[in-house]
Order: structure tokens, then C-alpha cells, then sequence
């Protein structure tokens, strides 16, 4: 009797321990309670799969399981599928910069089909496990190279050259030659290496009128910025063609443009005027005076003359400074207000005659 006690009483023990035993045995990841993380020991190595808010161990198990087996197939890929990764990533950049100088006719159409199939040959790899064979090379026939003078930057060189001395003898402002530097050299920059003069054609210009539509549409440029650099490409092809350095002028230079937007010119109301005048005077209010008389500018005051004075019918004859070393710029003449008359003598010290 007791003997079959003892059995009664040891068999639920024995029955929950295997009972434990197979609770154990379902989960194939060893579960840390500390940190409630799962961890798995796999060639030599742990990984741990953390928990998320919320999460218990056995809600957690199924997610994390699956998270194990995918970096599990990461490591047995091992090398090959990162060096595959790396070729993807480098020819994808490859194809988007190809994709550009095709687009301007300056790729050989062959030599974008190579990456292409490059491109594809990985993704197959990848995507089937099968052994990445890349796909045959193919040898673009090697032109002459460019000749010096017959290059389109050297002639951007020398078109530059020719603002640089008209800025120097005073035929335009050193702020204009800087733009038109500026705005040339982003042309060539953007062109993405040197070609022949006579490679400069209606494709190209198209694709570069494309280019400057595209910042305009992602406003990083106003319409009327990207306008002068549009404006000053047209005159560079210009120069090329009728100075016979270009064969023949892209046809499509006339018809492609980038207006600027006009706004509405802001002035001053009279009670603002009266305003400013107000709050000033001796020399300062002459100047602004001035301004408001005759449309001067500051170099314009600057550089006035007691000649240009006419004392006898209160008025200032001369050119415009900005215009004055042109033979064609008009001389004007403006009638002066009665208290700018007076103020001229009293503050620039001319004497009246």
C-alpha cells in the first residue's frame, strides 16, 4: 500500500517535469530574461533579437524567429551576396550618370546597354542564388583625341578672355564679366568633360535647356536666374558661329527661351517722401534730392561736375556714368527743382557762375 502511494504521488512530479521538458524544447531560440532579448549561437557566434513595447516572451518568439532567419541567410550568403550588393549599388550610380551623357548624345548607345545587362545579371543572382556571371565587355572604338584648338573649353577660354578685356577698357562692368564667367563655366561643368566645337548641337542645347527647366521646376532657381544662365549659353554659341568657329548654329538656339518674370516696380507715395525728407538735411537731403530729381545714382553723384551745371537755367547736363564711354548713350538734361538748385552749391562747394 504505501509503496503504490509513493508511486501515486511521484507520477504527477515525473509527468510535469516531462511536461517542462517539452516546453523547453519548442522554443529554438534561447530566451535571456534579464534583457528580455532571444539569443542564438550560430558558427561561433551570438546573436541577440530584441523585444518590442509590449511584447511577451512566447507574443515575441514568432517575429523574432522569423528576424532570425533572415539574418541567418545573410550569413550563409556570406561574401558573395555583398560583393553582388556592392555591384549593384556602383552600377546603378554608373547608369544614372551614363543615362545623362547619353541623353546629350555623348555616349556610345552600346556602352549604356552594357551596364544595363551588368545591372540585370546581378539582380538575377540575387534573386535566384544562381552563380553571377557578368556579361561580355564591349570595346568602344577609341576616337582621336580632341586637338587644342579645335576643343569647345578652349574656345570658352578665349570668348572669356574677350569679356575680361572688354570689362578692363570699360565696354562693360567687372560684375557683368563675372556673371557671364560664372554662367559659361556652369555650362561646361554640366557638359561633364570636353568635346569638339563642332559637337555643340541642337540635342545638346535641348538637353541642356531641359537641364535649367528642371532646377527652375525644383526651386533652387528663380525663373529669371535660370534665365541669365540660358541667355548667356545662346550667346556663346552665337560668338562661336559668327566668328566661324562654328560650322553651323543649332537650330533650335532661336526658338528655345526662359522669360523672366516682369514685377511691378514699387514707389514711393508722397507722404513717404515727405517722411524722409523730413528726418534729414545739409548734404544728405541734396542727395537724396538728386535722386528723386533726376533718377541719379550715387556714382552718378559722385562723379557730377560743377561743368555740368548750368547755373543760368537751373539744370544738369551730362550723360548717365554707366553709359558715359559709349559714343551712342544720349546726353540728357534735367530741369532742377528750386531747392535742389539752391542746396547743389551750399553742399558740394561749386561756385555759381
Amino acid at each position: 500500500m504505501l509503496q503504490n502511494a509513493l508511486q501515486l504521488r511521484l507520477t504527477p512530479s515525473c509527468r510535469f517535469g516531462s511536461l517542462s521538458s517539452m516546453a523547453r524544447k519548442k522554443y529554438k531560440l534561447t530566451w535571456d530574461r534579464g534583457t528580455r532579448r532571444w539569443c542564438k549561437r550560430y558558427k561561433k557566434k551570438q546573436y541577440w533579437i530584441p523585444t518590442r513595447d509590449g511584447e511577451t516572451k512566447d507574443s515575441s518568439y514568432s517575429r523574432c524567429w522569423q528576424a532570425w532567419l533572415k539574418k541567418k541567410a545573410e550569413i550563409d550568403a556570406g561574401p558573395e551576396q555583398q560583393r553582388l550588393e556592392s555591384i549593384l549599388a556602383e552600377n546603378s550610380n554608373t547608369l544614372q550618370v551614363l543615362g545623362g551623357l547619353h541623353d546629350r548624345g555623348l555616349l556610345h548607345p552600346e556602352a549604356l546597354a552594357v551596364v544595363e545587362r551588368q545591372l540585370q545579371a546581378v539582380r538575377n543572382a540575387l534573386t535566384t542564388g544562381q552563380p553571377y556571371t557578368p556579361p561580355p565587355p564591349f570595346f568602344v572604338p577609341l576616337s582621336p583625341p580632341v586637338s587644342k584648338t579645335d576643343s569647345l573649353a578652349y574656345h570658352a577660354k578665349e570668348f572669356l578672355d574677350i569679356k575680361c578685356k572688354e570689362a578692363e577698357s570699360g565696354g562693360c562692368s567687372v560684375g557683368r564679366y563675372e556673371n557671364i564667367q560664372r554662367y559659361v563655366n556652369y555650362f561646361l561643368d554640366w557638359l561633364q568633360g570636353d568635346i569638339p566645337v563642332n559637337d555643340l548641337n541642337g540635342k545638346i542645347s535641348q538637353s541642356y535647356y531641359g537641364h535649367l527647366q528642371e532646377v527652375i521646376a525644383s526651386k533652387k532657381w528663380t525663373i529669371t536666374y535660370a534665365s541669365d544662365y540660358w541667355v548667356a549659353y545662346k550667346q556663346f554659341v552665337r560668338w562661336l558661329y559668327t566668328s566661324e568657329i562654328l560650322d553651323e548654329l543649332p537650330r533650335n538656339i532661336t526658338t528655345l527661351h526662359i522669360g523672366k518674370v516682369t514685377s511691378a516696380v514699387e514707389v514711393l507715395t508722397i507722404p513717404q517722401v515727405k517722411n524722409i525728407l523730413s528726418a534729414v538735411d545739409g548734404r544728405t537731403r541734396l542727395y537724396i534730392l538728386l535722386m528723386l530729381n533726376t533718377g541719379c545714382t550715387q556714382v552718378d553723384i559722385s562723379e557730377l561736375k560743377q561743368s555740368e551745371v548750368d547755373w543760368q537755367r537751373g539744370r544738369i547736363t551730362r550723360k548717365r556714368s554707366k553709359t558715359a564711354k559709349h559714343e551712342s548713350a544720349p546726353v540728357v538734361e534735367y530741369p532742377l527743382w528750386q531747392e535742389t538748385f539752391v542746396l547743389i552749391p551750399l553742399e558740394l562747394e561749386f561756385s555759381v557762375v
